[in-house]
């Protein structure tokens, strides 16, 4: 310990309270936990780096999404999705040839009703608008 104008102060770290290390190793180790937690969620296959685009429909008049297949258009309280089979859209896990109409996911991504391959395309509502949100879990 020095002494100085202020009083005794720790001038080296074996001169500090016991706790202090132990202390500061669990910190460091919580903050490893928590940022290895982070990473596995956000680059989980759904999770949020899996998010390829948001698009709205309103600025989409002619119902063409960019690089996703099918007619989306509102319908009131929905959204109406025309598609045929060549598109390899799915509602409900069945191929969609023709129209289904589609209201806001609830769910988690990966439980979203419209998907192409491993795409999950979550159909979304914001403030009355509605929107798209496509998630690739093969993106880079």
């Amino acid at each position: 310990m020095t002494k100085g104008s202020s009083g005794d102060t720790p001038d080296k770290a074996s001169d500090r309270a016991p706790g202090d290390a132990s202390e500061a190793s669990e910190a460091s180790d919580a903050w490893k936990r928590w940022h290895e937690q982070r990473v596995a969620t956000v680059s989980a296959p759904y999770g949020p780096l899996a998010l390829t685009g948001t698009h709205w429909l309103e600025d989409h008049p002619d119902g063409q999404l960019p690089d996703i297949p099918g007619r989306w258009t509102t319908d009131g309280d929905a959204v109406l999705l025309t598609a045929g089979r060549a598109d390899g859209l799915t509602v409900d896990g069945r191929l969609l040839d023709g129209e289904a109409r589609l209201t806001a996911d609830r769910g988690p991504v990966d439980a979203a009703r419209v998907a192409r391959g491993e795409r999950r395309l979550v159909v979304l509502v914001r403030e009355g608008l509605w929107g798209v949100r496509d998630f690739d879990p093969a993106a880079p």
